[in-house]
């Protein structure tokens, strides 16, 4: 059996990670959203469930985003030159939307739809084109502010997973982020002319 992370916007669920996460997704969190607590049966002594991971506002989401770049105008335009990508693709999975507007109207609906859980990666190829966080900032931008944002790991500290509850995640995701970013400047100044 397969463990996942999600990311969840209100109550809907996108970003499935099986038997791990993003740690792209987990960067645009802190260790000031984290949470880690469980719920036990208080007459049997036993654990019901454990609740792992991040929270946050659609708001601050967005505005974590803005700063790493991924303005509304910016991620628009990838996500309709991610569609034509894909349209031009040999033989992709499930046909591509034919519009950015068709797109973000459907993902408005799950949005709004309570019980719906949508895997982007069972359901789209888009994925394969556009940045992840690109379209985490589409989809922030058809909620409230007050939504919530959450990192779900709970799956993950289960039997078979064992991620570890005390490892500060998203600050071990953030290092590794401006490591690489780092790592592509000095690569990038060692091969300009």
């Amino acid at each position: 059996m397969s463990h996942h992370s999600f990311l969840r916007i209100g109550d809907a669920c996108f970003f499935y990670g099986r038997d791990g996460y993003s740690p792209s997704l987990a960067a645009l969190f802190t260790e000031a959203d984290r949470y880690c607590y469980s719920n036990h049966d208080i007459e049997y002594h036993e654990t019901d469930s454990f609740e792992y991971g991040y929270q946050t506002t659609a708001l601050y989401m967005r505005q974590r985003l803005q700063i790493r770049g991924f303005t509304t105008d910016r991620v628009r335009r990838e996500l309709e030159e991610a569609i034509r990508n894909w349209q031009m693709s040999p033989d992709p999975d499930l046909p591509a939307p034919c519009t950015a507007d068709e797109f973000l109207e459907e993902h408005q609906r799950i949005l709004n739809d309570f019980f719906h859980h949508s895997d982007f990666h069972e359901r789209y190829d888009l994925l394969r084109y556009l940045d992840q966080r690109s379209l985490l900032r589409l989809l922030l931008d058809l909620v409230p502010n007050q939504t919530d944002v959450i990192l779900d790991l709970s799956e993950l500290t289960g039997c078979c997973v064992q991620l570890n509850s005390d490892i500060p995640i998203a600050e071990e995701s953030r290092k590794e982020e401006i490591k690489d970013v780092i790592l592509n400047l000095s690569y990038s100044a060692r091969i300009a002319p």
